[in-house]
C-alpha cells in the first residue's frame, strides 16, 4: 500500500533525487525512473541508486557516455541493461519527429583557423591514444570543447548563412548559432539586406527575449 501521506508518484530534480529517491525508497515499495539517465553515473548524481528499490528504468538518448567507462560501472548496474532502442528511422516511419532533410555545406578555413585546428586535433590524438583508462577523460573534452569553437567561430561561416537565407527569401527559418555575438553580427547582416530578424538568447531581457 501507498505510505500514508505520500503521493502515488513523485517527481524530483537530480540535485534532490540524490537522497530524496533513497529516502522514498524506505517509505513504500517504489519504482525509480531516472530521465537522462547518463547524468547519474558522476560520484554526486550515482547516490540517486543506493535506495532499495523494487524496479528501476532508465531513460536516455544518449545513454553511453563518451570518453569512459561509468555507463557500465555505474549506470547499467544500477538500471539494468538497455532493453529497448528507437531510432530517428523508425520515429520517421511511425510519424512522432517531421520529415527532414539534412545537408551539409562545407566552407573553408583561414589559414589562421585551420593551424588552430589541426593543432589541436594532433594534441586531441595524443591525449585519446594516452587515455585507456577514462582518466583523462575531462581533459579530452576540453579539447574537443576548443577545437569545436574554432570551428564555430570560423570567419566564413556568417557570410555562408546569410547567402543560405537569401536563398530561402520570404520563407520562416531559424538559423542557430553556438556563440551570440555572432549570431548578433549575422542578424544585423540580414536586416541589412532587407530581412525581418528577431533574435533570441541568454544576453537579451526576458520580456523581450519572450516576445521575440
Amino acid at each position: 500500500e501507498r505510505a500514508k501521506g505520500h503521493a502515488l508518484v513523485t517527481v524530483m530534480v537530480l540535485n534532490s533525487a540524490r537522497s530524496g529517491a533513497s529516502e522514498q525508497s524506505r517509505l513504500a515499495p517504489t519504482m525509480l525512473i531516472v530521465d537522462e539517465c547518463h547524468r547519474v553515473a558522476s560520484p554526486a548524481n550515482s547516490r540517486v541508486l543506493s535506495g532499495d528499490f523494487v524496479a528501476t528504468l532508465g531513460l536516455s538518448a544518449t545513454p553511453q557516455r563518451d570518453w569512459d567507462n561509468l555507463f557500465a560501472e555505474v549506470v547499467e548496474p544500477g538500471l539494468g541493461k538497455v532493453i529497448f532502442r528507437y531510432d530517428y528511422n523508425q520515429a520517421r516511419r511511425d510519424g512522432v519527429i517531421s520529415p527532414f532533410a539534412l545537408v551539409n555545406v562545407a566552407v573553408k578555413m583561414t589559414t589562421e583557423e585551420q593551424r588552430d585546428y589541426d593543432r589541436l586535433s594532433q594534441r586531441l590524438a595524443v591525449a585519446t591514444k594516452r587515455d585507456r583508462s577514462g582518466q583523462d577523460s575531462d581533459a579530452i573534452k576540453a579539447l574537443l570543447r576548443k577545437r569545436a569553437r574554432v570551428s564555430a567561430l570560423a570567419g566564413a561561416r556568417l557570410p555562408m548563412a546569410s547567402r543560405l537565407v537569401e536563398r530561402h527569401r520570404r520563407e520562416r527559418a531559424i538559423v542557430f548559432h553556438e556563440d551570440i555575438n555572432s549570431a548578433n553580427i549575422l542578424a544585423g547582416a540580414l536586416q541589412a539586406r532587407g530581412h525581418r530578424v528577431g533574435t533570441y538568447h541568454s544576453g537579451l531581457a526576458m520580456g523581450f527575449r519572450q516576445d521575440n
